[in-house]
């Protein structure tokens, strides 16, 4: 199934460890900063996925940028009766921050590869994951509103 209205984004730099496991789609141009902070989010995963060592040949993503509340699937192949899609879907619309926080976007980005690649559900757990994950990049993220992680 794709999304409809949705682009391929080959502006986006997918590192070559992470190639065959993420496709990024849009429904909409993506601004330098969307484009430098989802970079940024999948070399901080590449990171710590490899410092985990862990194994991620039976997991995939598709990031799809979206601009608006309603998306629309249609199937690309007659044959298949059904489809699974590993979706992380990115409403950019939605965003209520200026285009130059980085950081922030980077986070965003970065939590929702979390949950996929580490099969995190809980949102504090993820967010933690975060933190450690960007650090490994040099971004301190930080949940003033989150207790510290269990240890």
């Amino acid at each position: 199934m794709i999304l409809k209205g949705a682009i391929p984004i080959d502006q986006v730099f997918i590192p070559a460890f992470l190639k065959p496991h993420v496709e990024i789609y849009s429904t909409h141009l993506l601004s330098n900063t969307i484009r430098i902070a989802s970079f940024v989010a999948l070399t901080a995963l590449e990171k710590a996925l490899k410092a985990d060592n862990r194994d991620i040949s039976g997991l995939f993503a598709i990031i799809c940028y979206v601009n608006n509340d309603e998306i629309a699937f249609t199937r690309y192949d007659d044959d298949y009766p059904g489809g699974y899609l590993p979706l992380i879907m990115l409403t950019t619309h939605r965003w209520r921050f200026d285009d130059s926080e980085q950081e922030r976007i980077t986070a965003i980005v970065l939590e929702e590869l979390i949950h996929c690649f580490y099969s995190i559900r809980d949102e504090i757990a993820v967010k933690h994951k975060v933190s450690q994950v960007a650090a490994l990049v040099g971004i301190s993220i930080s949940w003033p509103h989150l207790s510290p992680p269990e240890t």
